[in-house]
């Protein structure tokens, strides 16, 4: 009888040591950066777009992915009620292209930027690089919810034939206008309803 208990004994005490010595090489390896996906939505069919832009965050974060994905809508309300009914039931994406009039009434459904350095400003930041309207119609109660993808700047242009041709033969009033390029609305508006 002494001798089972002896050898149970043993045994418990082996099995102890083999714990221990697998508790201890499991506490000694480094631990593993979790792989994370960004999922981005988009009424806008333009993923290889997507994939050139964020080839150096990529590069920058390697264990994070980004997946893209096209919402199908009639409209712009269409795509948004998808994505709302989406984050609702907590299916919907990371991140979503919003227009920046929506910003307001989806900023509880949102989180702001932030900036890596403490003390830093994520609006005074982009306000460095950007125009002062741009990022503030894009900041709801001071803090930073979306950028641009895009800007469209107005122009005008003109055909350097046309001014060639017709300006000897244009009116005082015509070659001043021609001579003196409009510097505001009101004086285009002025020198088209001339001609």
């Amino acid at each position: 009888m002494k001798r089972g208990v002896i050898v149970v004994i043993g045994l418990i005490f082996l099995i102890l040591i083999v714990v221990l010595i697998v508790a201890a090489v499991r506490s000694n390896k480094t631990p593993t950066a979790t792989a994370t996906t960004l999922t981005i939505w988009s009424p806008f069919d333009e993923a290889k777009v997507y994939d050139q832009i964020s080839e150096s965050f990529l590069k920058n974060n390697p264990n994070t992915g980004i997946s893209f994905k096209y919402i199908q809508a009639k409209d712009a309300k269409d795509y948004e009620a998808k994505v709302v009914n989406a984050i609702a039931d907590g299916s919907g994406p990371d991140i979503w292209l919003v227009r920046n009039d929506w910003i307001p009434k989806h900023v509880d459904k949102s989180l702001p930027a932030f900036a890596e350095k403490e003390g830093s400003d994520p609006v005074a930041i982009f306000k460095e690089v950007m125009f002062d309207r741009v990022i503030d119609a894009n900041t709801y109660d001071g803090k930073l919810y979306g950028l641009p993808l895009f800007g469209d700047s107005l122009a005008i242009i003109y055909n350097a034939d046309f001014y060639d041709r017709y300006f000897d033969q244009a009116n005082a009033e015509q070659q001043t206008a021609i001579s003196n390029p409009a510097q505001t609305w009101q004086q285009l508006k002025a020198q088209v309803a001339g001609v």
